[in-house]
């Protein structure tokens, strides 16, 4: 069965530990009213699993250790119904794990450990089964050393010359450049966040960032702005903004590749922006009730109702 998407980026095994009102005190047990199990975590793998739901036959390119985690996880993900064959396995590196600490309103705090993910590079990608696809999402540019620059321009290049729909997520630039490297002229779809973007950028203001990575070459940027929704704009002048939904936030883990997967879904099935927007916005919003990342992820009928129980 051909791919509708492969997500090429960094797998992580996600421990979430909520809620957590206080940060407890060195040898003090602090109990948690949720249960703290291994999750799907790391973006290419949470958006995968969130693609996989609403119906989208999506696939994953990225690394892990050879570990029982990284075995878990490959469980996980399969029973997601994921495509997994093109996982690269470390003999080197562990699977990539964080701690997420989530407080009552569902913000998160992490302990991150880049474990396989700091040696996939451009020697671990299959074009071969990559082209096989109808579209790429590369995401987590700033967190994996070996994909940032050169390595994540030459795939967007050879992606785009095969024809494929290209998204483009970054994820947080721990060393602060934030440096795209002329990426944007291969991408037809940038979904960064509000922080992102403005740093990217310089600029202090979203609407004031986005006209400069339109005249990079990108054809749509996405904004997600969290709690304040999202931020929408393509090259044609279409500009769309959109409020969050009023919902009980328990954990945000995976909101941003939920809104990722709900856009990847409305662009392929052709809808227009205003549609894909509220398709995204909505998915976004459910993921956000609920515990975990992938785990949240809800399906496409489960989008659909909650959008026809929305008052405008």
């Amino acid at each position: 069965m051909p791919l509708d998407i492969m997500a090429i980026g960094n797998i992580v095994s996600d421990f979430v530990a909520a809620p957590v009102t206080r940060v407890p005190a060195w040898g003090e047990l602090y109990s948690v009213t949720q249960p703290i199990n291994l999750n799907i975590g790391g973006n290419a793998a949470i958006f995968c699993a969130c693609a996989s739901r609403l119906g989208l036959h999506a696939g994953l390119m990225g690394k892990i250790g050879d570990d029982e985690i990284g075995q878990v996880l490959l469980r996980k993900l399969k029973d997601a119904s994921v495509d997994i064959s093109c996982v690269n396995l470390s003999r080197e590196k562990p699977t990539a794990a964080t701690l997420v600490i989530a407080n009552d309103s569902g913000e998160r705090s992490f302990y991150h450990h880049i474990g396989a993910n700091a040696e996939f590079g451009l020697a671990d990608v299959d074009f071969s089964s990559l082209f096989k696809a109808k579209a790429l999402l590369l995401c987590s540019y700033f967190i994996m050393p070996n994909l940032a620059g050169e390595p994540a321009k030459t795939i967007l290049k050879k992606a785009k010359e095969n024809n494929m729909v290209t998204f483009f997520d970054v994820a947080w630039d721990p060393i602060g450049n934030w440096d795209l490297d002329e990426i944007l002229n291969y991408v037809d779809v940038f979904i960064p966040n509000e922080d992102e973007i403005t740093r990217i950028t310089k600029k202090k203001y979203v609407a004031d960032a986005i006209p400069e990575l339109l005249d990079a070459g990108v054809r749509t940027v996405a904004v997600k702005l969290g709690s304040k929704g999202c931020y929408i704009k393509n090259y044609e002048g279409v500009e769309i903004q959109l409020k969050a939904h009023n919902v009980k936030a328990l954990d945000t883990t995976g909101a941003g590749d939920t809104f990722n997967a709900g856009f990847v879904y409305g662009t392929l099935s052709g809808w227009d922006l205003d549609k894909i927007a509220r398709f995204a916005n909505a998915a976004a919003a459910i993921s956000v009730t609920k515990l975990g990342g992938a785990t949240a992820a809800p399906t496409l009928n489960e989008v659909e109702e909650f959008m026809k129980n929305q008052i405008e």
